[in-house]
This record gives C-alpha cells, sequence and structure tokens, in this order.
C-alpha cells in the first residue's frame, strides 16, 4: 500500500511538472501567436478605417469578424475541448481568471439612433 501512495504521488508530481512544461510551451506559442494576431487586428483596422462613414461595409466587416468567431468557437474550439476532468478544471479556470469567455457585443438600438437628430426621433406632428 505503502507504495501505491508513493506511485501516486509521483504521478501527481510528474503531471505538475508535465503542467508547467505544458505552459512554458504555451506562453511561447501565446507570445508568438499574439503577435501575428496583432498584425491581422491592424490589417483589419486599416480596412475599417478605409470603410470610414459606409454603415454598409463596416456592418460587412463586423458580420465578417462574428462569422470568424462563431467557425473558431463551434469548430476548432469546440472539437479540442479537454476529455478529462483535470483538463477541462485547468481550462474553466483560465477562463475564470483571464477574463472570462470571449464575446462579441452587439450596439443597442439607442446607440443606433445616436446621430439622429432630434426631429427625426421625435417629429412634429402638429402640422396634421
Amino acid at each position: 500500500m505503502v507504495v501505491k501512495i508513493a506511485e501516486s504521488n509521483y504521478d501527481k508530481f510528474r503531471l505538475i511538472f508535465l503542467s508547467f512544461e505544458a505552459i512554458a510551451i504555451t506562453m511561447s506559442d501565446q507570445n508568438q501567436l499574439a503577435s501575428q494576431i496583432e498584425q491581422y487586428n491592424q490589417k483589419m483596422l486599416e480596412l475599417a478605417n478605409q470603410c470610414e462613414g459606409d454603415d454598409q461595409l463596416l456592418l460587412f466587416i463586423l458580420r465578417k469578424i462574428e462569422l470568424l468567431h462563431r467557425q473558431i468557437r463551434d469548430g476548432l474550439f469546440q472539437n479540442s475541448l479537454p476529455n478529462n476532468r483535470q483538463k477541462l478544471y485547468f481550462l474553466l479556470k483560465e477562463i475564470e481568471e483571464k477574463g472570462g469567455w470571449p464575446y462579441i457585443e452587439r450596439m443597442k438600438i439607442y446607440e443606433l439612433l445616436a446621430n439622429l437628430p432630434e426631429t427625426e426621433l421625435f417629429p412634429d406632428n402638429s402640422d396634421s
């Protein structure tokens, strides 16, 4: 029985060590990936700036970004979800500690009305 406890502790330490090793690799990968994503973000912002003033083109860009988010979430991410409780725990802990679930916020109706003059929002009906 002592041997089983020792093996169990060994497995725990081995798992912790492997976790730290994976974190080191992941951090390096994340830094490289963050740099690449930032380059793409800059290109997307340049495209959006070229469309400034054109609500239809800007809406088109936002829809494409949302579609990309959905494709990654429903395809690649869904297929990569952990297959055991320990990995799921680490994923949920990561989500909680690093800012929650990625979310694309939609505008509220009153924000869409922000540029309308008050006379358009509340037309004078005294002429009728």
